[in-house]
């Protein structure tokens, strides 16, 4: 059974991945420059205590 979700998510990760050349590290950057461009709150759930 296919779920349009699941699909959805993981055409999303291909194209991300493709767009990092597979590369972890390049990868890890585009999601941090992207988080830091976003309109969308990113949540700390660390303790206030552990920062």
């Amino acid at each position: 059974m296919d779920d349009p979700i699941i699909t959805e998510v993981r055409k999303a990760g291909k194209e991300i991945a493709r767009e990092a050349d597979y590369d972890i590290h390049r990868l890890c950057e585009l999601l941090r420059e992207r988080e830091r461009t976003s309109s969308v709150v990113v949540i700390d759930r660390r303790n206030k205590w552990d920062r």
